[in-house]
């Protein structure tokens, strides 16, 4: 029954899409390219208006935490790079600890357990949470020290959610960008 529901979610998703007309690849072969490069520098411009300085902006991470009922919970680590999904990279956490139907303890630990793999994987740029302020906080506590950026998104209307608090709302390329990263996360 769950794979029947996921399959029509998949086809509502694709039948809801934004369209893009077809001659405008003939024209540009490389326009997703050139759409995900404008996505970035949206998002980039977005994040120094709000004082998160970013030199570059090619790899980024968002997590999402999730549980059954409570039971167990598990992390999803979903990575873009240059603005593409790069499957290869996606990590599953189990987590561990006795406290799992907490997701600030379940975020402490998945924060600590992502530095600790700081040298087999790449550093990101920017770090997304799918959560609010509680959740923002975290991974930034652990993650100043190494001079890594953190966000939130929020739904209802989606938008950033920074560690001082500031509240953005989403609009254009750059909700494209952070619900994308986002929704993969929740599928993955």
């Amino acid at each position: 029954e769950a794979a029947l529901v996921r399959e029509r979610i998949k086809a509502l998703d694709y039948i809801t899409q934004e369209k893009t007309d077809v001659s405008r690849f003939i024209e540009n072969p490389t326009l997703i390219d050139d759409i995900r490069s404008q996505e970035l520098e949206e998002l980039k411009k977005l994040l120094s208006k709000n004082n998160v300085l970013l030199s570059t902006i090619n790899r980024i991470e968002c997590f999402d935490i999730a549980h059954l009922a409570g039971n167990f919970a598990t992390a999803s680590m979903v990575v873009l790079i240059e603005g593409q999904n790069e499957n290869s990279e996606y990590r599953h956490f189990k987590v561990r600890q006795k406290n799992s139907q907490s997701d600030y303890d379940s975020m402490r630990e998945i924060v600590a357990r992502r530095i600790k793999n700081f040298d087999r994987w790449q550093k990101p740029d920017l770090v997304i949470v799918d959560g609010g302020l509680g959740q923002v906080k975290i991974f930034d506590q652990g993650l100043k020290p190494f001079n890594i950026h953190v966000v939130g998104i929020a739904k209802g209307p989606d938008r950033l959610i920074f560690p001082n608090g500031t509240k953005l709302r989403l609009r254009g390329d750059v909700l494209h960008l952070v619900s994308r990263i986002r929704d993969e996360a929740h599928r993955f």
